[in-house]
């Protein structure tokens, strides 16, 4: 499996005013990832998830995987999320198909309007149905109210990759374990649904996992 170049998904983050670029981390199992060094999650209490850009020929899948991508974060109980949708009339009058560029400024503007503290977006590179299911995805979320680029991945799933069918197999005995026989595991590369969940599942492991507060290595607010 190819993983598209970094430098793709980071070319906007200098952009961003403030913004300081690190090295990017990487784990194998899901791609490239960026974790900002000083970020604090637990300060990061509302969030506004774009609906994604749709470069692939599904007219639909933009506001499907959005919503499950909404679904999936909420579940890590790390901040509330807010969906805004192409069709919803604050996108045109914010402007949010230029987000990506938006200044420090800009920025701050939309946080505010929108009543959150940062903003998910990016864009469905490729996705296929035939002959196999098949996905690449650039994410990004940013601190409205500093500018910051918090967190970004890039990945491209195949599910005809070896190492994605080992993910799968893992993912469906953790996590759902029964109610596809006799597919199992399989069900994720015949149904579309099915393995855009696994792919949002995915995303979600490179956020942080919710820390109690007592823990010796949570972070004060």
């Amino acid at each position: 499996m190819k993983t598209l170049p970094w430098s793709i998904l980071c070319a906007g983050v200098l952009l961003l005013a403030g913004c300081r670029v690190v090295q990017p981390k990487t784990q194998t199992p899901y791609g490239h990832y960026y974790l900002e060094s000083q970020a604090r999650f637990s300060a990061v209490d509302r969030v506004a998830l774009l609906e994604l850009e749709n470069e692939s020929t599904q007219v639909k899948l933009s506001e499907q995987l959005t919503q499950m991508m909404a679904d999936g974060l909420e579940k890590k109980h790390l901040f509330s999320i807010r969906t805004i949708n192409h069709t919803d009339p604050l996108w045109s009058r914010l402007n949010l198909d230029e987000v990506a560029a938006f200044s420090q400024e800009n920025l701050k503007s939309v946080g505010q309007e929108l009543n959150v503290d940062a903003v998910i977006f990016g864009t469905i590179k490729r996705y296929r149905s035939y002959p196999h299911l098949l996905m690449t995805l650039h994410l990004q979320m940013v601190d409205v109210r500093r500018g910051r680029l918090l967190w970004a991945m890039e990945n491209v799933w195949d599910s005809t990759d070896r190492q994605v069918e080992l993910r799968m197999q893992e993912y469906y005995e953790k996590e759902i374990r029964q109610g596809y026989q006799p597919l199992d595991w399989k069900i994720m590369v015949t149904s579309p649904r099915a393995f855009n969940k696994f792919v949002v599942y995915e995303v979600g492991q490179t956020l942080p996992h919710l820390m109690p507060a007592d823990h010796p290595f949570a972070m004060p607010n």
